[in-house]
């Protein structure tokens, strides 16, 4: 089949809980939410962004549909982890993760780098893509099989990583 809807199929494995996930996904997905349902909050976040960080940044909300969103989502709440902790702190918001979720959205964020990375090469218009696919298919699956056998990935990784290689066979 085409190496883009492949891809994509993989890459929505990460886009819902598993049994090792700790409802991490639900919990940023509320996060999100939360500030998209708040102009004050996002005002808020915005303002104690732009004071840390120098830029005003808001949350990105990941959808199923949208080829690398999960992983724009997890990157973006691990920028502003610093900010939403302070806003947590002082009552600003009420839902928070814990750092065992944290963790999860670190993993998942790795794992899924390397797609997002393959999925824009694979949107180039100026260069011819069909020569990137076996090396990219190499690097995402020894990447993969690496990150399942390492004895130090969690216990998220090693479920997802076995997902993903099942479903990118």
């Amino acid at each position: 089949g085409c190496v883009d809807h492949k891809l994509e199929l993989v890459t929505k494995l990460a886009f819902k809980d598993g049994e090792d996930s700790l409802g991490t996904m639900a919990a940023c997905r509320a996060i999100v939410t939360f500030f998209n349902s708040s102009s004050q909050a996002t005002e808020k976040l915005k303002e104690k962004t732009k004071a840390r960080l120098g830029v005003a940044l808001n949350v990105i909300q990941d959808f199923c549909t949208r080829w690398w969103s999960t992983f724009s989502m997890c990157e973006r709440l691990l920028r502003l982890k610093n900010t939403l902790t302070v806003m947590h702190l002082d009552g600003d918001m009420r839902l928070f993760l814990t750092e065992a979720q944290w963790t999860v959205v670190m993993d998942t964020t790795a794992l899924l780098k390397p797609f997002m990375i393959a999925q824009r090469l694979l949107e180039g218009q100026s260069y011819v893509t069909i020569s990137l696919i076996p090396y990219m298919l190499y690097k995402i699956r020894s990447g993969l099989l690496s990150a399942n056998a390492d004895l130090n990935s969690s216990l998220h990784v090693q479920s997802i990583t076995t997902l993903m290689l099942a479903k990118f066979s």
